[in-house]
């Protein structure tokens, strides 16, 4: 049977994105299906095996399955416990298309330092394939040394081989953690710890708002979110918060003792607002994840082009010493004949 191949990066966000709009414009998903049969004419026979499955009673997330990511499959699996699909088909769009704005801003920044980076490149293997060895000739002693003496050998080797087993230890240690605990693991990397809270808050929050938006209760939320499939963050963390509620906590301890989930859920649920109005709080302040997670990202975006300039800077400043500094000193060796 021919396997149905996943869309690419731009594809997902071009079908997201315009669904999105669709649905806010008032729209139905069938008719927004079918105008999207007609703006992306290449995955039209998709589109429409996504249609007949639709039709055919399968959840958007089934239909879908083939062709996404899945961060966006676990957020379509979610739709089934709350039941707002063009909600959450909205936010995909919206959070699809920040962040394909950021990976072309990205792509931009790193445009100029490759730039240079090949130029420094070149002007390195030009000058050692062909100004060194006119030095060579003209002094007759060679003005770079070529081979690497056994310590400087020895000392590459080792550090390649402790490289690879630190990296084989590591992938090995993380494939035996849960996926809790994996996240726990990189939120405590420095550099990554405050973005990944943000994005994993922005995700849990507006699921989390939309389920108690529906009227589910809070503890038929965590039964629900705890029935799907434990590999996965959501249903791992439901677990453990359904065992902690079982155990005689209540959900404020739970919230202050779970890293992965932002601190102003603690306060929403203290507030003592009705479960309805608590979802809203937690819808806004999804948002206001995804904000703090932008500008984060912004942060660090800011960033590249500067470390990319100390790389090269370095680049140059080791082909000086080793490359140009000798043949100076060459020249001058001509110079005095």
């Amino acid at each position: 049977m021919w396997k149905r191949k996943r869309w690419s990066r731009r594809i997902q966000v071009q079908f997201f994105e315009t669904l999105g709009d669709l649905i806010d414009s008032g729209y139905g998903l069938k008719e927004a299906l079918a105008v999207l049969e007609k703006i992306v004419p290449k995955q039209q026979g998709d589109i429409q095996a996504i249609s007949v499955q639709l039709n055919q009673g399968s959840t958007m997330a089934s239909a879908i399955q083939p062709y996404v990511s899945k961060v966006i499959l676990m957020q379509l699996s979610l739709v089934q416990l709350h039941g707002n699909l063009k909600g959450v088909l909205s936010e995909i769009g919206k959070h699809e298309y920040e962040r394909s704005q950021q990976i072309q801003q990205c792509q931009g920044l790193l445009v100029y330092p490759a730039i240079l980076l090949t130029m420094v490149v070149g002007m390195g293997i030009f000058m050692a394939r062909f100004l060194m060895p006119q030095m060579v000739s003209l002094t007759g002693e060679p003005t770079v040394k070529h081979h690497l003496s056994t310590m400087e050998m020895g000392v590459i080797v080792l550090g390649a081989s402790v490289s690879v087993v630190i990296i084989g230890l590591a992938i090995r240690y993380m494939v035996r953690l849960s996926v809790f605990e994996r996240f726990l693991w990189l939120m405590k990397i420095p550099g990554i710890s405050r973005g990944l809270q943000s994005l994993m808050g922005y995700y849990i929050c507006l699921h989390l708002g939309l389920l108690l938006q529906s009227g589910v209760s809070m503890s038929t939320v965590v039964q629900r979110l705890a029935g799907i499939n434990q590999r996965t963050l959501v249903g791992n963390l439901a677990s453990k918060a359904q065992n902690a509620l079982e155990g005689g906590h209540d959900v404020c301890g739970f919230v202050r003792n779970m890293p992965l989930l932002p601190n102003e859920c603690e306060v929403l649920f203290q507030v003592g607002k009705p479960q309805e109005a608590v979802g809203r709080d937690m819808e806004r302040l999804s948002r206001h994840k995804l904000d703090e997670f932008n500008r984060l990202v912004q942060r660090g975006l800011t960033m590249i082009q500067p470390v990319a300039f100390c790389i090269i800077g370095g680049l140059v400043i080791y082909m000086y010493a080793k490359m140009l500094l000798p043949m100076y000193s060459s020249m001058g060796k001509v110079e005095s004949w």
